[in-house]
């Protein structure tokens, strides 16, 4: 029987030289030492000389935060997947590690590995250089499914093989993941744990596969030796939970977030933001008396009365003292989410072109939230472009304007901080701008700039911005004809465009906001906007607004579910609105 570590070379000179090239000549002699001094009694014989190895050459686990490996589940069937830049060592590792928490660890692996009596405790081979792979593993798999069966752990590289140097995006990457560990979720129904591992093998290893890649595996024993006496960072994810999982509606895009999830794991966290935006000393509200007065001269202007509250609709010459407090409101709500433009008072030349809408409490004698409201013909026939806040933002083609044609701008939005957690003010807000659109029945669409605080971090407003405008973006002819002023700029962003694939829906790309910055999901607002069918045309960066994110979002009420439009319009004002513009059927 040959030695696991044998080299098929008849030549003693030839041997000696590539033994020492790859430094398998190493390797044979841990084995070797093993044989000798190894503790034959342990009933797992991989663990036992997966530890006997690691101690001898002192590689250990550096973790970034091993609290997290507690909320592994000690039972039941469980998939581990991880990136795969060392080739064979990180596998030797989290088999050791993980086993003291899942004694009944299994590892995808090399079938190389098998060579080794001893790993048949713990390693499932499959070849993954063959260019036959899924007829040959098909044994392996089986191996693999069968252990998950049995509610065991398994942990599977979905990249293969090592990763390497991906020319494009200018970093070491795995290649494209397999699907075998979204098929074995899918059909077992079990919670998954990425894990990323921060470590890469020396640049010549990567390089060698310029030559040829069975160079760069039989190299792969020579990039182990070199992390001798070293740490290797891995970074534990959070439990992704079978509900997750649910969600997607394929085993690519389950491929794909599993990627997602481990990939996220290499960016730094984000530091929380304990302070919100300095500044001037924000204005004293307006006295209560003042703005009573000035309510009864804006008596024509209320829309809509339920209950405690009034919603009204003004232009900018009527609104007095009201307009003040408006800009003080709007400061105060900004600057509690790290917003705001740090002026006494949020008010801008903008606003004197534009009509405001407003909330109003008539019990406790408060302004509520509001938005401000224009139509967008009508401001650049009389005014100009350049005062259409909007294009204070973008970079509008004539085409732009041309497709803005039935539209009214909205934008401004806030709501009173007292009045944050009122579940009824945005409704009331959407019912006042429902009312405008009954009003001035030849508009049919809203469009406008939302915020994105700067209290979310680069990354995870650099996911918002490539999920969103992939799958709820507008059409090409709005696409084409916007360019933002100051572009979101995110280095070494983890995901490709094709990864971004299984980000289609709402609550999945809440989920990967969460696993980047803890506790964020899409805001609010946004979430609103794609309710009704809103689609994203831009984003770009505010820097007079504290350097927020804002998105230009298009909202076609003719695409709106007829829910929305009922609820917004009244049912009168719907039905008005559907047959004037010939719409009879909606998004359910």
């Amino acid at each position: 029987m040959n030695h696991p570590v044998h080299i098929p070379i008849k030549n003693k000179a030839l041997h000696k030289i590539f033994s020492k090239l790859t430094r398998l000549d190493a390797m044979k002699e841990i084995y070797d030492d093993w044989l000798v001094e190894g503790d034959k009694t342990l009933e797992n014989q991989g663990i036992a000389l997966l530890d006997f190895g690691l101690q001898h050459m002192n590689i250990k686990v550096k973790w970034d935060d091993g609290e997290k490996l507690k909320n592994i589940p000690k039972t039941g069937p469980l998939m581990i997947v991880a990136n795969h830049p060392l080739g064979g060592l990180e596998g030797m590792l989290l088999a050791r590690e993980l086993a003291k928490i899942r004694p009944d660890i299994k590892v995808l692996t090399n079938e190389m590995l098998l060579r080794f009596p001893e790993f048949s405790d713990i390693f499932i081979g499959v070849n993954v250089l063959s260019s036959h792979q899924a007829k040959g593993n098909a044994s392996g798999i089986r191996l693999a499914s069968k252990h998950l069966s049995n509610r065991g752990a398994l942990l599977i590289f979905p990249g293969s093989t090592v990763s390497e140097i991906d020319y494009k995006q200018r970093k070491i990457s795995d290649r494209k993941w397999n699907n075998i560990a979204a098929r074995l979720v899918k059909k077992y129904q079990c919670p998954t744990i990425p894990f990323f591992i921060a470590e890469k093998n020396p640049a010549w290893f990567y390089l060698s596969a310029i030559i040829h890649k069975r160079l760069r595996t039989a190299l792969l024993a020579r990039a182990m030796i070199s992390k001798k006496n070293t740490d290797v960072d891995i970074i534990v994810g959070d439990v992704v939970p079978i509900d997750e999982i649910k969600t997607l509606d394929s085993v690519v895009n389950v491929t794909n977030y599993l990627r997602l999830c481990c990939e996220v794991l290499a960016t730094e966290k984000p530091q929380s933001l304990d302070e919100s935006v300095a500044g001037e000393t924000i204005k004293q509200d307006v006295k209560e008396l003042q703005l009573l007065e000035q309510l009864q001269k804006l008596e024509p202007f209320r829309v809509i009365q339920k209950g405690d509250f009034s919603v009204y609709c003004a232009p900018y010459s009527k609104l007095g003292c009201m307009m003040e407090q408006i800009a003080i409101c709007r400061e105060k709500s900004f600057r509690a989410v790290n917003e705001g433009t740090g002026k006494e008072l949020d008010n801008d030349d903008f606003d004197t072109f534009y009509s405001h809408l407003w909330v109003w409490d008539d019990q406790a004698n408060k302004l509520v939230g509001g938005y401000r409201i224009c139509k967008v013909d009508e401001l650049i026939n009389n005014h100009g472009i350049e005062n259409l806040y909007s294009n204070s933002l973008y970079h509008f083609q004539p085409e732009f304007v041309t497709n803005l044609q039935g539209s009214v701008e909205v934008g401004r939005s806030f709501v009173s901080l007292e009045y944050q957690r009122h579940s009824k003010v945005l409704d009331l807000l959407w019912r006042g701008i429902g009312a405008y659109m009954v009003d001035n029945p030849e508009y049919h669409t809203l469009f406008g700039c939302v915020s994105v605080s700067k209290e979310y971090s680069g990354l995870a407003k650099a996911l918002l911005v490539d999920a969103l405008l992939k799958h709820f973006n507008a059409t090409d002819k709005f696409l084409t004809s916007v360019k933002p002023k100051q572009p979101l700029s995110v280095d070494d962003k983890p995901w490709s465009d094709n990864m971004l694939d299984s980000l289609s829906n709402v609550p999945i790309i809440n989920k990967l906001l969460g696993r980047i910055d803890s506790g964020k999901t899409i805001p609010m607002l946004i979430r609103h906007y794609l309710a009704l069918n809103g689609r994203f045309a831009s984003f770009t960066i505010n820097s007079n607004f504290n350097h927020s994110l804002d998105g230009l979002i298009i909202v076609d009420l003719r695409l709106t579910p007829q829910k929305y439009l009922s609820r917004y319009l009244g049912k009168e004002g719907s039905e008005r609105f559907l047959y004037k513009w010939d719409v009879y059927e909606t998004v359910a």
